[in-house]
């Protein structure tokens, strides 16, 4: 919903002063999925319970500059609870528990996409690749209720749809024809409910619209 210049901005390639945000509140989502998919960033825990003191301060900084996720005693507990409740509440939900029974996590794809303009090449890591069925699944952890918050407004705001309509896209360029993603998407409060969405057919059409554009207007810049 911006210009190619503000896209550029956010490009981590293409803007030589990208400087990549380290939030905190998004850590322990990080943590969350390189426990659950056992496959990313490895977590270093302290012993600190905040990051206040010169020393945490440290810690902490060094362990993002070699590549761990840094969680304090009780991050480190919560994201455990989380992988626990989200292990026990997929068994109930039958597409989700199918397509985490056997799969790939975080898997790469590139492909390259033609244009009028010429070739520009594509890109996508997806949570969890399955072996078997109509759908892939990608993790989403929330401070908002995992139901009708999330799948009302949330889901909209952060652009999954985009999301759903570019990796069948993706997919489709390596043989591979799923239907949709299921978002899995678990809140970071207790009790840690989790709930599954898809995004319907009708917004889906209107969102392949929105990825060809996007490709147009990056293979025109």
């Amino acid at each position: 919903q911006q210009s190619p210049g503000h896209g550029r901005e956010k490009h981590p390639r293409l803007n030589p002063n990208f400087e990549r945000e380290e939030l905190m509140k998004f850590r322990v989502g990080s943590a969350f999925h390189s426990e659950l998919l056992g496959k990313g960033a490895p977590i270093a825990e302290f012993a600190h319970q905040k990051w206040q003191s010169n020393a945490a301060k440290a810690d902490r900084d060094n362990a993002l500059l070699n590549g761990y996720i840094p969680l304090t005693k009780d991050q480190a507990a919560k994201t455990r609870r989380m992988v626990q409740r989200a292990h026990q509440q997929i068994k109930g939900r039958d597409e989700l528990a199918y397509a985490m029974s056997g799969g790939i996590p975080e898997r790469v794809y590139i492909w390259r996409e033609e244009t009028k303009w010429g070739p520009i090449y594509c890109r996508m890591m997806v949570d969890w690749t399955p072996h078997a069925g109509r759908y892939w699944v990608d993790w989403k952890t929330t401070g908002v209720g995992a139901l009708h918050d999330w799948g009302s407004k949330t889901m909209w705001d952060t652009g999954c749809d985009f999301q759903d309509a570019f990796y069948r896209r993706g997919f489709k360029a390596h043989g591979m024809d799923f239907d949709a993603c299921i978002f899995a998407v678990i809140e970071d409060k207790e009790p840690h409910g989790l709930m599954t969405h898809r995004v319907d057919f009708e917004a889906q059409e209107e969102a392949d619209q929105e990825v060809q554009w996007a490709i147009n207007s990056f293979a025109m810049c």
